[in-house]
């Protein structure tokens, strides 16, 4: 069973998205092997390396979907919205706090870290 968010409804033989196995994420592909429309959404996961990652991220992407699915409601970031879906860098804490705020804050990554590859590479 997978989530299929067009249709508002848990469906059983969907493709399932690529993260299923990785994050447990559970909408579904627009084919195999592909992210569901939430998990690509994010461009960077966290670096796996760091403790606890993989589970706070998991919890992060599934709020985000729960977020995602409400705003479709009002066909915000559905595939018929003509706008550009927003851009989401999952990063871990490593030795310092992650920094947070807006993509133009000119002060840098600070101590954070992230995987070096975009989320396809993880899992």
């Amino acid at each position: 069973m997978a989530y299929d968010p067009q249709a508002r409804a848990f469906i059983p033989m969907p493709p399932f998205c690529a993260n299923r196995e990785v994050i447990g994420c559970n909408w579904i592909a627009p084919k195999h092997g592909e992210f569901c429309r939430a998990c690509a959404m994010t461009a960077l996961a966290p670096d796996p390396a760091i403790s606890d990652a993989i589970p706070n991220w998991a919890q992060t992407e599934a709020a985000k979907r729960w977020v995602i699915d409400n705003l479709g409601r009002w066909h915000w970031f559905r595939p018929e919205n003509p706008g550009a879906p927003p851009v989401f860098h999952m990063l871990a804490e490593g030795g310092m706090p992650v920094p947070m705020g807006h993509g133009d804050d000119q002060r840098g990554g600070g101590g954070c870290r992230a995987a070096h590859h975009s989320q396809r590479g993880v899992g």
